[in-house]
């Protein structure tokens, strides 16, 4: 595949129009040769065929110039100017007598101001334009003698004069050279030798024609010398000191003469075949025509350092695929190709770069980058350049960046390939790492190869009382008493392949003390060395005191022990050895657990390494065992030991025996907090220690969690197998739950068959706490699923666990426990044998329930529930009665639908009071109509709650309430749920039975939505089966709604029930009911719920069934 050709406008156009107009030229030409081949022209003055003639030539001698990459303008103007010199005084004169000299006029023009190439051109254009125009001028044996004379004598001109000039201008270099080197600044020589670590080379280009082609060097360090192997290089030139290696040294000096032209430094890789060594060279320019080379060796070049020998399309594919920022560009700066590295950091939000501009994208590229961007389209390669780009969002990147040009393969330059890495963050280490050094409090020097101290840091001035820059004049060994300056050149040649070494030396101060200094000393590269010195006068000091202070620890009369910070024991004193029983040997290095008895709650070792990991002194009772089994109880105090620089290094335990005192406490202790039949904490122990949980997680902010445990139905068990059994399954299950919690956590006994199991130390992110309760409340609901031995007897049981999480705040005990309750017994309403967390929604809910349940009782109270009624009719429109429908007139909130207290009420037991009110009241309204005539025959239908219907004496009340009001019961039904089929359907079966002996009638309502099943819906002494508005609302848009209607009116008729369907609204369902068989509706479309007086209004102006 070939590359695509972004210059064909330019490049290609070019040369076709100069290929069409030598061609072209060549046709007009052709008349005028015929007819000097068939010698019908005259041959000595053809003037129009050399004009024709000299286009021709012209022109494809401009095609091949340029297709061959030279400089076009310049050469196309040298044979333009040339030929035209003779042409323009006398065509006619181009040729004289004898010899055609004429022809050379040309000829001497171009080799004196161009290149020989350019010169043999113009003369063999002006050779063949005077040979087809004037043949005969060349017939004479003298003439071409002559001719041949001309020439050589024209060379070896060009060559003496040459020669001349090129000793002029290397004499003339020598001469600046050693004016620059005797001239130059020599304090600002030594600065640059003095501290640059690497190869360094300062040298003065030598130019010829405005290009550099040799320069001399001025200075070299040794560790340049070191490097390249060359000596005596000062005052020579590169071409005599590396001779044989022209295609290095070409680019060397065209990275060097771009440096000093430019001033820009720049860092390339390049590879000396003589030396078989890679080299990064980091160039600047100090002043015109000048440069300085920091050379480095490295083990292999980096991939922009390398020539790029692939093809375009390679190129192309390869950048796309390259795993580092990498972008090739056209001549107009515009994407061709790059890489995902390059998009993801350069793209400036673009999916896609192909064809946009890289200017336009990035209009904030610093003006400098564009101008070395113009060098490589000039053919030179940008190398490893260095430079900070402030941007326009105000960000300041670093970059480290190469461009080199592509070729087509014609050997055109096509665009740029440009490498591109962010350095910010390597400059950003770079500026901390120099800020490190300059603050350790170490002392830090470097030194040449030479000894001479090249770094000293402020820490370094302090130690030895110099300041930095006489340190800069001083050398290792003058800072070394000088009794052991010998022994410290002997040690570090001693020491010159380890990588670093650490002794004590004495370091003279400037005062003419002697400073004791633990000195750590490293080999770098180039022969340098590194020094980090630190300070030891204190350290001498303190010996004796140590000493004495060791003595009196390991004579205290209490148990002293010190650790590391991994609890790893590294010193005991005489009393610890005498109260384990352990010798030194066999309890240095082991961990303290070596003496823990595990009868130590796990809460206090949390807490121990807790307060000692926050350098804090922990004070508390630890119970140990000695070597020989005997256990014993020590007060102990657990201190940090710091270190000068604050940082804790070692811990301090100092202990107490307190065993005998601690017997007679624990006895009070078991009566005080513990249950006495299971063994566990009781509640007193349980809220004493999640007090302290809960002090702890609100100073560190971890997580902790109350498991509130409800054993399900165990009530049935003492009421069953007695209360002997029950307790036998209490133990059972306090020994399944302490199997399963964590060293550190607590399971109580909290009452009866109430269980608190208290998690801490859950961590301090939310999400991972919460997992970790539930995976706790999880294996302990899994445990307590089981089947329990009792004595002769199996016992089967399962748990309720509510949840209730706390963290950085000072709840309550009674908060916690009250949240831990109320998960709990959601979990209850959940089914039981599962665990519910709390959720603060449900204390709101509570809160709310309380306050509802007060304002029911109110209401009952103050009578503020009211009656609607809601007519039911035929499809003759005629009113067959109502049911009736309770609504709560609320002295703030204004009138309440049912929807909104009747849910609670059925929870809270109080649709029992609000139920009989209810329908003694309806009773009375019915023995109100039953005096009026046109009224007297409405049926009211009141709603039942499933509670009111399963009280045992649910007929007395009803049959009183009756008799009370004096209704006639012929004229009350009553409406059943489908929910009370699912229990006690031979009670219900009866109940109905027994009332509708007494006249009344029965309606299941919202028939459809529940769980009864058909075989008992059959054996049900019912009247009237009443349809869910569910169905009704959409039986014309949704078929399986509508199905189920006229299912239910079908099963109607087959039972020998009245239908009727509620929340008719529309003349469609109605026609859609009759034409399913349903004749009885109650909905709007026929009237709303009304209030009494409404109704009866309602009543007196409609036909009446019956």
């Amino acid at each position: 595949m070939q590359l695509p050709d972004h210059r064909f406008s330019t490049h290609r156009l070019t040369l076709f129009a100069l290929y069409a107009g030598a061609l072209l030229s060549f046709a007009a030409l052709l008349p005028e040769l015929i007819s000097y081949a068939t010698n019908t022209t005259p041959q000595d003055s053809n003037y129009t065929t050399f004009a024709l003639g000299s286009i021709t030539l012209l022109l494809f001698a401009m095609a091949y110039l340029y297709r061959s990459g030279h400089n076009f303008a310049i050469n196309i103007a040298i044979i333009a100017m040339a030929l035209s010199i003779p042409f323009v005084f006398d065509p006619h004169a181009f040729l004289y007598s004898s010899v055609p000299q004429g022809i050379w006029l040309p000829f001497i023009f171009a080799l004196a101001v161009s290149q020989f190439r350019v010169a043999l051109i113009t003369l063999a254009i002006s050779f063949t334009c005077a040979f087809v125009s004037y043949p005969s001028a060349f017939r004479s044996p003298r003439a071409i003698v002559e001719s041949v004379i001309i020439f050589l004598l024209l060379m070896i001109g060009k060559l003496v004069v040459h020669r001349l000039m090129k000793a002029a201008i290397d004499a003339q270099n020598q001469i600046n050279a050693s004016k620059i080197e005797v001239n130059d600044n020599e304090n600002t020589a030594n600065f640059i030798l003095d501290c640059i670590l690497n190869g360094f080379e300062y040298g003065q280009l030598v130019y010829e024609n405005g290009e550099p082609v040799d320069f001399i060097y001025i200075k070299v360090n040794e560790t340049f010398e070191t490097l390249t192997g060359l000596k005596n290089v000062i005052g020579k030139k590169l071409s005599e000191v590396m001779p044989g290696n022209t295609k290095n040294n070409d680019e060397r000096l065209a990275v060097y003469g771009r440096v000093a032209a430019t001033g820009m430094p720049v860092r390339v890789e390049t590879y000396f075949p003589q030396l078989e060594k890679w080299m990064q060279l980091s160039v600047s320019s100090p002043k015109a025509e000048h440069f300085v080379a920091i050379y480095d060796v490295i083990a292999e070049p980096s991939m922009m350092g390398k020539k790029v020998t692939i093809s375009t399309e390679q190129q192309q594919a390869f950048i796309q695929d390259a795993p580092v920022s990498i972008a090739m560009v056209d001549l107009d700066m515009n994407y061709i190709a790059y890489s995902q590295k390059w998009l993801k950091e350069n793209g400036r939000g673009y999916k896609d770069l192909t064809g946009r501009n890289h200017y336009e994208i990035n209009p904030d590229m610093p003006p400098e980058w564009k101008k070395l961007h113009q060098q490589a389209f000039a053919g030179v390669a940008i190398n490893n350049v260095e430079f900070m780009w402030q941007q326009n969002d105000g960000t300041q990147r670093w970059l480290y960046c190469s461009a080199q040009p592509w070729k087509y393969e014609s050997g055109e330059i096509g665009g740029l390939i440009i490498f591109r890495e962010d350095i910010t963050g390597r400059k950003i280490a770079e500026s901390d790492l120099r800020s490190v050094l300059e603050e350790s409090g170490d002392a830090i020097w470097i030194s040449n190869s030479k000894g001479n101290f090249i770094y000293a840091n402020p820490t370094a001035a302090r130690l030895t009382g110099h300041s930095e820059i006489e340190l800069s004049q001083l050398r290792l060994t003058d800072m070394i008493h000088e009794e052991r300056e010998d022994e410290l050149l002997e040690y570090l040649a001693l020491t010159q392949n380890a990588k670093f070494t650490r002794r004590e030396w004495l370091i003279n101060h400037k005062n003419g003390s002697t400073v004791s200094v633990e000195l750590t000393t490293g080999h770098l590269p180039g022969g340098r060395m590194i020094a980090f010195g630190r300070d030891l006068t204190e350290k001498m000091k303190t010996e004796t005191e140590r000493f004495k202070l060791f003595q009196a620890v390991e004579q205290s009369p209490g148990c002293i022990m010190i650790t590391n910070l991994n609890a790893d024991i590294e010193y005991v004193n005489a009393a610890f050895l005498k109260r384990t029983g352990y010798s030194r040997k066999e309890i240095i290095g082991k961990n303290p657990r070596l003496i823990k008895s595990g009868k130590t709650p796990p809460q206090t070792f949390v807490e121990l390494w807790k307060t000692i990991k926050q350098g804090e002194t922990w004070q508390g009772e630890i119970a140990n065992v000695s070597k020989n089994g005997q256990e014993f109880i020590q007060f102990t105090t657990i201190s940090p030991i710091r270190q000068s620089n604050g940082s804790i290094c070692n811990y301090i335990a100092i202990s107490e025996d307190i065993t005998g005192r601690k017997k007679g406490e624990e006895r009070i202790f078991e009566l005080a907090y513990f249950d006495q039949l299971t063994g566990l904490p009781n509640r007193t122990l349980l809220l004493d220690r999640l007090n302290q949980v809960i002090a702890i997680s609100y100073r560190s902010g971890v997580y902790g969690a109350l498991l509130f445990i409800d054993l399900d139905h165990f009530k049935n068990i003492n009421d069953t197998l007695g209360h002997q059994k029950g307790d036998l399954v209490l133990k059972q299950v306090a020994e399944c739950l302490m199997q399963r919690i964590r060293e550190g956590d607590t399971v109580a006994r909290f009452g009866g068959d109430e269980f608190v199991v208290l998690l801490a130390g859950l961590g301090t992110d939310d999400d991972i706490a919460a997992n970790k309760a539930k995976t706790a409340a999880l294996k302990l609901l899994d445990a307590l699923n089981q089947t329990y031995q009792l004595g002769d007897v199996v016992h089967h049981s399962t748990a309720s666990i509510g949840v209730a999480m706390f963290n950085g705040q000072l709840s309550t005990t009674d908060e916690l426990l009250k949240q831990a309750d109320l998960a709990m017994y959601k979990s209850k309403k959940a089914g039981r044998n599962t665990i519910r967390f709390f959720d603060p929604s449900l204390e709101s809910a509570m809160k709310q329930q309380a306050t509802l349940e007060e304002d029911l009782r109110i209401a009952l109270q103050d009578k503020q529930f009211i009656l609607h009624y809601q007519g039911q009719f035929t499809s003759e429109s005629k009113l067959t009665g109502a049911e009736v429908l309770v609504r709560w007139k609320h002295p703030e909130q204004g009138m309440m639908s049912p929807a909104l207290f009747i849910p609670f009420a059925e929870e809270s037991g109080l649709i029992l009071p609000i139920g009989n009110w209810v329908l003694e009241t309806a009773c009375n309204q019915l023995a109100a109509w039953g005096k009026l005539p046109n009224m007297r025959k409405l049926v009211l239908a009141v709603n039942v709650s499933a509670l009111q219907f399963r009280q045992p004496d649910f007929i007395e009340t009803v049959l009183a309430i009756i008799e009370r009001s004096g209704a006639n019961p012929h004229r009350l039904k009553l409406e059943l749920t489908e929910s009370m089929l699912v229990e006690n359907v031979d009670d219900i079966i009866q109940k109905m039975l027994t009332l509708k002996a007494h006249g009344l009638g029965f309606s299941l309502d919202d028939f459809g939505t529940g769980y009864s099943s058909l075989s008992f819906l059959k054996r049900l002494p019912l009247d009237q089966l009443k349809i869910d508005q569910s169905f009704i609302r959409d039986v014309h848009s949704d078929p399986n709604g509508a199905a189920i209607a006229k299912t239910i009116v079908s099963l109607g008729k087959s039972l020998g029930l009245n239908v009727i369907a509620e929340g008719v609204e529309t003349s469609e369902q109605r026609e859609f009911l009759a034409n399913a068989g349903c004749f009885a509706y109650q909905g709007y479309l026929f009237s709303r719920p009304l209030a009494i007086q409404d109704f009866e209004e309602l009543a007196m102006g409609a036909l009446i069934e019956g």
